[in-house]
């Protein structure tokens, strides 16, 4: 999660866990995997507005580049983080009692290994990758809303 100890903006990032066979060996390759035949991606808000995919396909493509798939204590954390964030959103009273506080904890980490084991199982074949985008370029924006990750097995991690 984000904390901020500054100024406030209304920036946000999202984080996503891609399960991939195979990381892509190009730009190309990145393109097909995230929008098969599709040249464009409309803009989230505005159908009228076009993002050319090989633009989104380059970007998400050189962040892959550069990252290492997740190991198992990474993988948990980041779900770990998903499922706190869900329970302070669904039941935000817990959190004013810390021996309930710390159960939350304990329940949210148990939940997380059991997912990122279930993950696992499921998609053995993959290998899962942590990416991170936020909205303060219009590309940013589109990866973060727009369902780049769509055809992919993913995890969104809302960082608002």
């Amino acid at each position: 999660m984000k904390y901020r100890d500054s100024f406030i903006s209304n920036s946000s990032s999202t984080s996503f866990i891609i399960g991939l066979e195979n990381k892509p060996k190009s730009v190309e390759e990145t393109q097909q995997l995230l929008f098969g035949n599709e040249k464009y991606l409309p803009d989230c808000f505005n159908d009228a507005i076009l993002y050319p995919a090989k633009e989104i396909a380059k970007v998400v493509f050189e962040d892959l580049i550069s990252t290492k798939s997740l190991q198992d204590d990474e993988f948990i954390d980041l779900v770990y983080s998903l499922e706190l964030q869900d329970e302070s959103l669904r039941n935000p009273e817990y959190w004013e009692n810390k021996d309930i506080e710390k159960m939350i904890h304990e329940i949210c980490k148990s939940r997380a290994k059991d997912t990122v084991s279930f993950l696992k199982r499921k998609w053995s074949n993959r290998q899962f990758y942590h990416l991170e985008y936020n909205d303060d370029t219009d590309i940013g924006c589109a990866i973060e809303n727009g369902g780049v990750f769509g055809l992919l097995p993913h995890i969104e991690i809302n960082n608002h």
